[in-house]
């Protein structure tokens, strides 16, 4: 079609039907603009349909008689395709006017017996339909580009379920060739919306695949059709079959809630460890399993866990019957279709917890045993080191000195073990008074300088003109700065420093401060040794844990308890210690106590 008018082809050789149709045009030109030519014969029309664009043509049956007519209709409509055909026939015929229409006509008129209205309004429609027909086409054509391409597989059926069309991804599900396929009922009963889940077998009997099938209402060719999409999920199913295993298999009690502890799945060892049947669990909620009557704890834990991520800590859990045990539970967040869940991983640890306790039983009463003895040894090897029981020649006093050595180390081992029994029991009780920081400070580097040797232990204080007061135990304070300062001393190149400065917790460090608000004195014990190497780090503070760096260091390395000790005083006294390394320059071990107060020094 131009711009303004529309371009019309007649075929037809009647010159009265060609008059007739030139004026009902011409009377609706002002709606109608269009430009007619006209031809009288098929081979003459073919040419002037490669030469020219056409909206439209009207086409005369009676170029031929009745029996030949709609054979030469079917042989024009070969070079007409895609240009809108308006048949004229002379008389009214519904037979041959509907076999018209399947060639390819949009439309039939009756010569004689149509206004100026309802030609205009035929040609217009065939024109729209046509152009509506193309589109319909082209969109077909993508379609069907988009289905073959799909890594989905995509059925047509028809309205007795059997497939018009399968596209290469349908075909290797079923291991079937589109020509197999083809014509094939699929089998499903019901054609619904709703997702569901087939078995299909291959043609071979040998491969099975899980599929996950929907459908759609559509309509493909002019016809409607359900469109069935297939998704393979065998790898889904497989994986989730393996999870259910492991997931039922687990030693461990799972839960799987939300952050408000609503249960939605357990394993079969969590109906076992709580006493309940898996219908009752899943209408509970995770913090009825603690014995504890303070809720705000499994909350508090269940939102950190959420916001934070993974926590592990130790809780007391009871079951159905009211019997109480001590569980160890893992925390961890993981994501399902957008949407977070809990997992608690539960473990009943009563057990361990028996066997720990003997354990530290027999600690306890092998180091009692052990003391009475070991101070009897020292006492005898003072009185012959020193002549008190007779004179020794050289090579007898280096051996007494030898084992007084090692007998003093065996009293610091013992020693340690009682304490950290005691620690861990909650059998040490702290003895508080209140201390001057700065003036202890300098009694303790004085007196550790004397019994390391004037060693080179350098002291800084950075609080400048105040004097700085902390409530401790004097005694448990004297065994962290020695601890500290002695470990120092083993891997120091050079020189110990001491320092005390006022500060909030660092970042990384262990901390047990009840107000974070609350001020702090920090004391920390550095060395020039070669530092503590990263992935050791963490393992500080840990039982039975040696500093094994890789220079320095060497002779007796201790019970590995020290700085648990010392973590167990820090914990009493609500404060805060931690360690710091850039290998290899050193290390520097610190500890933070609360304030009391702050006065100026005279």
């Amino acid at each position: 079609m131009g711009d303004s008018s529309y371009s019309l082809l007649l075929v037809a050789n009647d010159s009265d039907d060609v008059e007739l149709i030139r004026e009902l045009l011409t009377i609706k030109k002002h709606i109608f603009p269009s430009s007619l030519t006209v031809v009288s014969d098929i081979t003459e029309a073919t040419v002037r349909l490669k030469s020219n664009d056409y909206d439209a043509v009207l086409f005369d049956l009676a170029l031929s008689d009745n029996d030949q007519a709609l054979d030469t209709f079917s042989k024009f409509t070969q070079v007409t395709s895609k240009i809108p055909i308006i048949v004229l026939n002379s008389i009214e015929d519904p037979a041959l006017s509907s076999r018209a229409v399947k060639l390819g006509a949009q439309d039939c008129l009756i010569k004689g017996s149509f206004s100026p209205d309802l030609l205009v309004r035929t040609i217009r429609h065939g024109i729209e339909r046509q152009q509506l027909r193309a589109h319909l086409k082209e969109t077909s054509g993508h379609l069907h580009v988009i289905a073959e391409g799909n890594v989905d597989g995509i059925l047509f059926l028809d309205r007795d379920r059997k497939i018009t069309y399968a596209n290469p991804a349908a075909q290797t599900m079923f291991g079937c060739s589109s020509e197999e396929l083809i014509g094939s009922p699929l089998g499903v009963t019901t054609l619904g919306t709703d997702k569901t889940e087939i078995d299909i077998l291959d043609k071979d009997q040998k491969t099975r695949r899980v599929v996950e099938m929907r459908f759609s209402e559509s309509e493909w060719k002019g016809e409607a059709v359900f469109v069935a999409s297939l998704r393979d999920i065998t790898r889904r199913k497989e994986a989730e079959e393996k999870y259910s295993n492991l997931f039922q298999s687990s030693v461990a009690a799972i839960v799987v809630h939300d952050q408000d502890g609503q249960i939605f799945d357990v394993n079969q060892k969590t109906e076992q460890l709580f006493e309940y049947d898996k219908t009752q669990l899943m209408s509970m909620k995770v913090q009825s399993f603690y014995a504890t009557s303070d809720e705000s704890r499994p909350r508090e834990a269940l939102s950190k866990a959420f916001s934070e991520g993974p926590s592990h800590f130790e809780v007391d859990l009871k079951s159905a019957s009211g019997k109480v045990f001590p569980a160890e539970v893992s925390l961890s967040v993981f994501e399902v279709y957008g949407r977070k869940y809990l997992q608690s991983i539960i473990m009943d640890i009563t057990e361990r917890k028996r066997l720990e306790r003997l354990k530290d039983d027999f600690i306890v009463t092998a180091s009692h045993e052990l003391r009475t003895p070991i101070a009897s040894l020292q006492f005898s090897m003072e009185n012959l080191a020193d002549g008190t029981l007779g004179e020794m020649n050289l090579k007898q006093k280096e051996t007494i000195v030898t084992c007084f050595r090692n007998v003093t180390r065996l009293s610091k081992i013992t020693n340690n073990l009682l304490d950290m029994s005691k620690l861990e029991l909650g059998g040490m009780t702290l003895k508080l008074e209140t201390i001057d920081l700065n003036h202890w400070l300098a009694e303790q580097h004085d007196e550790l300088k004397e019994e390391l040797n004037n060693c080179n232990i350098a002291l800084h204080n950075d609080t400048g003109t105040q004097s700085y007061s902390v409530a401790c135990d004097v005694d448990m304070m004297d065994q962290v700065l020695r601890n500290y300062t002695y470990n120092a001393m083993k891997y120091a190149a050079s020189q110990v420093s001491i320092t005390l400065h006022v500060g909030k917790a660092p970042d990384g460090c262990i901390s047990f401060v009840e107000t974070q608000d609350q001020p702090f004195v920090q004391l920390g014990v550095k060395d020039d040794g070669p530092g503590i190497p990263e992935d050791r780090l963490s393992l500080l503070f840990n039982k039975f844990v040696q500093l094994d760096r890789p220079f320095g260091g060497e002779g007796y390395k201790g019970t590995g308890l020290g700085l648990v000790i010392c973590k167990e005083i820090i914990r009493l006294h609500k404060g805060y210690l931690g360690v710091e390394s850039n290998s290899p320059t050193g290390a520097h071990f610190y500890f933070g106590l609360p304030q009391c107060d702050v006065m100026d020094a005279k």
